[in-house]
């Protein structure tokens, strides 16, 4: 499952409950895409990541910056500031 477009921990309210339903059905990897950093979003993502087997991919699109090919989504992101982690 991906989850991405808008913002998704904007609205975590609606987030966590659509994860929790997911993971009753499947334990497949769950991809966040946010603009957020890990600190804005430090009280957050405990929440998410206790379902276990998802990956958030953090940081704002920068226009200009250089790509970066990331190795856990592996796929390269647009700016060289955005990046993925595993929580298992």
């Amino acid at each position: 499952m991906v989850c991405g477009g808008l913002e998704p921990f904007d609205s975590l309210d609606e987030l966590y409950p659509f994860i929790d339903r997911f993971r009753r059905w499947s334990k497949d990897v769950i991809i966040i895409y946010t603009g957020y950093t890990e600190d804005e979003l430090e009280k957050e993502i405990p929440k998410v990541v206790s379902f276990g087997n998802v990956i958030i991919k953090f940081g704002r699109y920068i226009p200009n910056a250089a790509s970066r090919y990331d190795d856990i989504l592996g796929v390269t992101l647009a700016s060289d500031n955005q990046y993925a982690k595993y929580y298992e």
